[in-house]
């Protein structure tokens, strides 16, 4: 009875061992997952993602349920950086994208955002077309232009530059669309920046 006992109390500890086990195993696993497909900085999904999801939205447009893609890009950043150090910049960048979460959560919108570049960011539609799209983004320009980032005894102002557009029957791949907007964003930085292109 006492080696029933002890074998079974051996099983009991490895098997409770290996249930904490595939439960670290998991969370190593969720953890690598996510840092695939997220910035750490901004919590934005990366590139990575983005050339995946967007992929998918782009088939689906395909079949009649639209999708409209804004690329945003943040003027003078560099000089952002310059001026006050790439510590400063970091800040500017996570306030960016907190400010633009939290007007989209007034806005009550669901749409999927994306750190494309340092300071380029995508932002995609679904099914949304896109002079409905461009309400949306003016909101996202004026509350940039409101917003103050503090770091330390400075503070600094911000504007964006957007370029958007929406599926055509023309559109071959996900690619002419993306390059559309990105087309439409310099030539809002042309203009003079703090500008929305649409076409």
């Amino acid at each position: 009875t006492g080696t029933m006992m002890g074998s079974y109390a051996v099983a009991m500890i490895v098997a409770v061992l290996y249930t904490v086990y595939v439960h670290h195993v998991r969370q190593i696993d969720s953890k690598f997952a996510k840092e695939a497909k997220y910035d750490g900085l901004t919590g934005f999904k990366n590139w990575n993602a983005f050339r995946v999801e967007f992929e998918t939205y782009f088939r689906r447009a395909r079949e009649h349920t639209g999708l409209s893609i804004a690329t945003i890009d943040i003027d003078k950043f560099k000089a952002i950086n310059d001026q006050y150090g790439h510590l400063a910049g970091n800040r500017a960048l996570i306030s960016f994208a907190n400010c633009i979460v939290q007007t989209q959560k007034q806005q009550g919108i669901a749409c999927e955002n994306y750190r494309t570049g340092g300071e380029e960011f995508t932002v995609i539609f679904p099914g949304m077309a896109v002079d409905q799209a461009q309400r949306y983004c003016d909101d996202w320009q004026n509350a940039i232009r409101q917003m103050t980032v503090h770091y330390g005894k400075e503070q600094i102002k911000m504007t964006i530059s957007v370029g958007l557009t929406e599926v055509k029957s023309t559109d071959r791949t996900a690619t002419h669309i993306f390059q559309r907007a990105d087309q439409n964003l310099y030539q809002s930085k042309r203009q003079g920046r703090d500008r929305l292109t649409v076409g």
